[in-house]
């Protein structure tokens, strides 16, 4: 995630009861992501300094995972792109650990964006903050790359970080040769490599 301010920077919540409310919940959680953001006074810019620490907020974090195609199969999602946060990084909890995925939070200026370009969607403000973060994290990512809709949502309580975010996740497939180019433009992603999901289910990367 790109390094920011956390006591200026404002990022897009809203309360986690919303997401558990019957009267918000349609088809997919997407689908019920979605109406939240779309329902006039739910999801507000608030303080990250402030969401980070709150027991009852849901910052809504936009994730992009790479994947690289099989070149015989075209098989999109053969090999992923995964990096280990250094301590330079703005996340102190996330310090030393392996992701996979790059993004980070909406900010004021993705969905003032969105808007200037038509009528405001709350995906395209996610793809907006895509967009921006992808460039500020990643060298010689292709600038046409195609962001892949998804209809995956991830909120896992289990750890301290997780439990305060909404994982919306996105994907972009590319082939070996533009794989090879890409490089962390960042000093908190580093070890940047392609690992098979099948590697990554093994326990070398469970330990």
């Amino acid at each position: 995630m790109t390094q920011r301010n956390k006591d200026s920077e404002l990022v897009l919540c809203f309360d986690k009861k919303y997401f558990l409310d019957d009267r918000y919940k349609v088809g997919t959680p997407l689908d019920t992501l979605l109406k939240i953001l779309h329902t006039s006074g739910v999801a507000k810019y608030i303080a990250r300094s402030e969401a980070e620490t709150s027991d009852t907020l849901l910052q809504v974090i936009p994730y992009c995972i790479l994947c690289q195609k099989d070149p015989e199969t075209n098989f999109p999602y053969e090999k992923l792109l995964v990096y280990k946060r250094t301590k330079s990084g703005s996340e102190d909890r996330l310090h030393n650990k392996w992701s996979v995925g790059f993004g980070g939070h909406i900010n004021p200026e993705d969905t003032e964006l969105c808007m200037r370009r038509g009528k405001f969607i709350a995906g395209g403000a996610a793809k907006e903050c895509l967009r921006r973060e992808l460039i500020e994290e990643l060298a010689n990512l292709d600038s046409k790359v195609v962001v892949g809709n998804t209809q995956i949502i991830l909120h896992d309580t289990s750890t301290e970080v997780s439990s305060v975010h909404l994982g919306w996740v996105f994907y972009i497939a590319v082939d070996e040769e533009r794989a090879g180019l890409i490089q962390s433009n960042e000093s908190g992603l580093t070890d940047l490599q392609w690992v098979s999901i099948t590697e990554l289910n093994s326990n070398e990367w469970k330990s």
